[in-house]
């Protein structure tokens, strides 16, 4: 059985009550133990939202995140969780072929 080090169920996080910004919409993410990922996305798809989540610097709306097994949000403040952004630059002249 895989144990998840991140998983999220159904996370959403709305900026604005008034008019809101959905910045996640019912997002599902496994992170197994042991496993590395990447976030690749357009700007505002998200990334630095859900990376701000795990780290705790903000809250979801809705949905529940759980981190190393714990989801009580005490046990989550209490967990440090690293989160490192690496931000590339391309040039203009670089390409990506798949």
């Amino acid at each position: 059985m895989n144990r998840y080090v991140i998983e999220t169920k159904q996370i959403t996080k709305t900026y604005n009550p008034r008019s809101p910004f959905i910045a996640l919409d019912h997002v599902d993410l496994h992170v197994s133990e042991g496993c590395i990922y990447g976030l690749i996305g357009d700007n505002g798809a998200g990334k630095s939202t859900l990376l701000k989540l795990l780290a705790g610097h903000i809250f979801p709306t809705n949905g529940e995140l759980c981190l190393f097994g714990e989801t009580e949000e005490k046990a989550l403040c209490e967990r440090r969780v690293y989160v490192f952004k690496l931000v590339l630059f391309l040039y203009s002249f670089l390409s990506l072929k798949c």
